[in-house]
């Protein structure tokens, strides 16, 4: 009997300490995505990133010049995925480096949520909202075909490639971006620097590619392998990023 009590506390235990940093986490969350919602300057970044990114293909293909299919595609999800990079550059820094440069700095500090939990939240919520610029821009991107061709057409969405492309990649990179994103923003004072630094930090990836170490595959079972491989990366960076993130490091660059 004492045996069973005694493995059954630590399973509540265990439960409650990961409820409690759900919340944590999901408190965090609420809040920057109030404040990156009533961010006017912001919020104009974003939907400019989203109409730029996804009217681009509809006007490229007014033009007097023949596009392959398949590279009007490829075009098409690139502009997706810099949507995501663009909008996750300047928020995952700004959620960061706004603390500084507002009033919320003393309440952050003496919030009584973790630091795990505030990196977290904050890296999350960049993601979300890098995520959120690519599938808006898919969005526009359907529309303007649909005008532009009077009938509806999924365009990379009908393969599975590009649904992996399009819907698989901007994920993982935005959530890449938002872990290195937010870590860096707390240790540089100026926000173009820490912006320069997050989209730079793309070339890791991109780096094994470069150097011929690995083969780049557009089959659907390589991006897809890709893709899982680029989520355990991510994984590691939020619990890395988690276990070194000091708020209190905030106050030395007042």
């Amino acid at each position: 009997m004492t045996g069973g009590c005694s493995r059954s506390g630590p399973r509540r235990s265990g439960g409650w300490y990961h409820r409690r940093v759900s919340e944590d986490i999901g408190t965090v969350l609420r809040k920057e995505a109030s404040e990156f919602l009533g961010n006017v300057r912001t919020l104009r970044v974003f939907f400019l990133v989203v109409l730029t990114s996804g009217l681009l293909p509809s006007l490229s293909a007014q033009l007097p010049v023949h596009i392959p299919t398949t590279l009007r595609g490829a075009l098409s999800i690139f502009y997706v995925v810099t949507a995501a990079v663009v909008v996750v550059a300047q928020t995952a820094p700004d959620l960061v480096i706004r603390e500084r440069a507002g009033h919320t700095l003393e309440s952050l500090l003496s919030s009584r949520l973790p630091d795990a939990a505030v990196f977290a939240g904050k890296a999350l919520t960049a993601a979300l909202m890098g995520y959120a610029a690519a599938l808006l821009t898919m969005v526009v991107q359907l529309a303007g075909s649909a005008v532009r061709l009077h009938t509806v057409h999924w365009l990379y969405l009908a393969s599975p490639t590009g649904r992996w492309l399009a819907l698989g990649a901007p994920l993982v990179i935005a959530a890449y971006m938002a872990a290195i994103g937010t870590y860096v923003a707390l240790r540089i004072l100026d926000q173009w620097s820490a912006y320069m630094i997050t989209v730079m930090s793309l070339g890791v990836i991109t780096l094994p590619f470069a150097l011929h170490w690995i083969s780049l595959d557009v089959a659907a079972p390589w991006l897809r392998g890709a893709v899982f491989v680029l989520a355990a990366v991510d994984a590691s960076l939020m619990a890395l990023g988690g276990r070194l993130f000091r708020r209190d490091l905030l106050v030395l660059f007042l």
